[in-house]
């Protein structure tokens, strides 16, 4: 067992100064120096405040030859950005959501954008012709679009796994059904 600390006791002989404050200063009998109890230094932070404070840490990021201090959630963003217009699917698909989210991009932006030289047609334009986007979900929509992107990317269906594969194929049906089979 540790062995018990001293209290502090005045060295010298004065009326106020160390271990003596002015008599204005004292606890009053019966009162406390701490009446929450709560320790000094000790702060309880939820975990939307730790969030808070990790997504506000400023990071050094490289732009070309400059260097520029951000908030870290801002740097995930861009990198997404930037992964995504390097071709990753699912950073573009998540830059581009947030972005729709927060009222970036509106519906008409997506259909004024055409990928590629306008006589070569894109591997995905005969799966998507006569198809009604109206009967899909918006969720549905940017799964399909996803999943179109690394068709024409890659150049061929082939480049789907099979289970995207299936999700394609049960979407585009949803997309042709006749107007008597729609719930």
């Amino acid at each position: 067992m540790a062995p018990k600390k001293r209290k502090r006791q005045p060295t010298g002989d004065y009326p106020i100064g160390y271990c003596r404050p002015p008599a204005a200063r004292r606890f009053r009998p019966g009162q406390s120096g701490n009446p929450t109890g709560q320790r000094s230094g000790s702060e309880v932070k939820s975990i939307a405040d730790e969030l808070k404070e990790i997504a506000a840490t400023k990071v050094t990021i490289r732009d070309g030859e400059t260097t520029r201090k951000v908030s870290l959630l801002t740097a995930n963003l861009l990198a997404h950005a930037m992964n995504g217009a390097k071709g990753d699917a699912r950073s573009a698909a998540f830059f581009l959501n947030q972005a729709y989210k927060f009222g970036l991009v509106d519906n008409q932006v997506s259909g004024d954008v055409r990928q590629g030289s306008l006589d070569r047609p894109r591997p995905s334009d005969a799966l998507i012709k006569d198809l009604d986007l109206n009967v899909l979900s918006r969720d549905e929509q940017l799964e399909l679009s996803q999943l179109i992107s690394v068709i024409n990317r890659d150049g061929c269906i082939w480049s789907l796994s099979a289970r995207e594969l299936e999700r394609v194929r049960e979407l585009v049906n949803k997309g042709r059904a006749d107007d008597g089979s729609r719930q």
